[in-house]
């Protein structure tokens, strides 16, 4: 049976961690037994005060966000997959993914998940406390409210 991990990566600081991780889980085991799929979201707009000081057409702004995010997110990825191989996960086991934010993104990762027909969701947890997770609410917080039929792993 093939175990297929979401691996839902940001560029934070528990990149290294997940990705050693997820490399112990998964490296030198046969081609049939696991896939992992590296997902990233990338971040909305920004929308705030200082958007009002832009001198360039919206459109364009907009656009040039874009690039820079989509840019930003493909390396992230490149470096993700490039670290798992060097961990000894083969590189035909891994796939990668870049979504656009839609709002809340724990909902984001959980559709991915689905989609590609994973059985394990592995994400990183910021180094805030629990009790600020709980309050203000987190990615992994929503996660684990609503795992709806996936392992989550959290990697802290």
């Amino acid at each position: 049976m093939k175990h297929k991990l979401l691996v839902a990566v940001d560029g934070e600081k528990a990149f290294s961690k997940i990705i050693d991780y997820v490399a112990r889980a998964c490296a030198g085991s046969a081609d049939d037994e696991f896939a992992i799929v590296v997902f990233h979201v990338l971040p909305m707009y920004p929308v705030c005060d200082y958007m009002a000081a832009i001198t360039v057409p919206v459109g364009d702004a907009l656009d040039w966000f874009d690039n820079q995010t989509r840019l930003a997110a493909t390396e992230i990825l490149a470096k993700t997959k490039e670290a798992l191989v060097k961990r000894g996960v083969k590189p035909e086991q891994v796939t990668t993914e870049i979504a656009k934010q839609r709002g809340v993104i724990a909902p984001q990762i959980l559709q991915a998940a689905a989609d590609h027909n994973c059985d394990t969701i592995v994400v990183g947890r910021r180094g805030g406390s629990m009790l600020a997770a709980f309050l203000l609410g987190s990615v992994v917080e929503h996660l684990l409210r609503n795992p709806v039929g996936f392992a989550i792993w959290v990697v802290e």
